[in-house]
C-alpha cells in the first residue's frame, strides 16, 4: 500500500525521484523488556495508544455492546490518553462488565502488563496509514484484527491477523467473537524493515531532496545571471 500511494502521487504528478517511502521500525521492544512472565493471559481484546476518533473507538464501544447481546464474553480494554466524547465515556463507563477504559498516558512497565493480559490487537481505524502497533503485537503473539485501511491491508495478513471494513459493527464484532488463538508464537516479528534499513533509506531520501535542491538552485542561478547580462 504504501508504494501504491508512492505511485498514486506519481500519477497526479509529482516527480518520481522527489517520492520516497520509508515503512515504520519495530519498537516492540520497548515494552516486551518489561517483565510480564506472572501475568496471566485473559479473553480480552486491547486498543493501545492514543485515543483519537480516527481509530475508530466508537466502533469498538458498540462492537463490544453487540457481543454483549449474543451472550459472548470478550472485555475489551482501551488505553491511552486523548479525549473521549462525554457520551461515548458514558457508555463505556456504563458497562464495566465488557470495557476497561485506562484514559492516560500509560507507562512503559504498566503497558507491557496490559498488553500481555490481552490476547487480540484492535486495530478499528476508520482510516490508516502506518502503525507500530501491528509489530508490537506480533511480539506478544497476539491475533490481530484491524481495519482495512492503509498499509494494514498488505501487512495484517502477513501477521496471521484479520481484516474488516472500516467502520462496520458486525463485522468487527464477528472477528472479536472469534475464539481462535492467534497461530503466531510469542517472539519478535522478523526483522523485514531493521532500523539499520529504515536509516539507510532515510539517508538516500534526504540525500536525493538535498541534490535536487542544489541542482535547482544552481539553474535559477544561472538563469537569472543569464537575465541580467541581457538586460546589462
Amino acid at each position: 500500500m504504501l508504494f501504491r500511494s508512492r505511485e498514486h502521487l506519481c500519477r497526479r504528478g509529482a516527480s518520481l525521484d522527489r517520492v520516497h517511502v520509508t515503512r515504520l521500525g519495530d519498537i516492540a521492544e520497548v515494552f516486551t523488556r518489561h517483565d510480564t512472565s506472572s501475568i496471566a493471559r485473559e479473553n480480552a481484546a486491547i486498543l493501545f495508544g492514543r485515543l483519537e476518533y480516527y481509530k475508530g473507538i466508537g466502533v469498538l464501544v458498540e462492537a463490544g455492546l453487540v457481543l454483549k447481546a449474543r451472550g459472548k464474553s470478550r472485555r475489551i480494554i482501551i488505553a491511552g490518553a486523548g479525549h473521549l466524547p462525554r457520551a461515548m465515556r458514558r457508555k463505556i463507563l456504563a458497562h464495566p462488565e465488557i470495557f476497561e477504559l485506562h484514559n492516560r498516558f500509560i507507562p512503559e512497565p504498566e503497558a507491557a502488563i496490559l498488553l500481555k493480559r490481552a490476547s487480540i490487537c484492535v486495530l478499528p481505524y476508520l482510516a490508516a496509514t502506518q502503525s507500530a502497533l501491528p509489530r508490537i503485537a506480533r511480539a506478544y503473539g497476539q491475533r490481530i484484527v484491524a481495519s482495512r485501511s492503509g498499509a494494514f491491508i498488505e501487512e495484517i495478513p502477513l501477521l496471521g491477523g484479520t481484516l474488516v471494513t472500516p467502520g462496520s459493527v458486525e463485522e468487527l464484532a464477528d472477528a472479536l467473537e472469534d475464539d481462535r488463538e492467534s497461530s503466531l508464537s510469542q517472539t519478535p516479528a522478523p526483522d523485514l524493515d531493521g532500523w539499520p534499513g529504515i536509516a539507510d533509506a532515510m539517508l538516500t531520501a534526504y540525500s536525493s531532496t538535498i541534490a535536487s535542491f542544489q541542482t535547482a538552485t544552481a539553474k535559477a542561478r544561472r538563469a537569472s545571471n543569464h537575465n541580467e547580462s541581457r538586460a546589462a
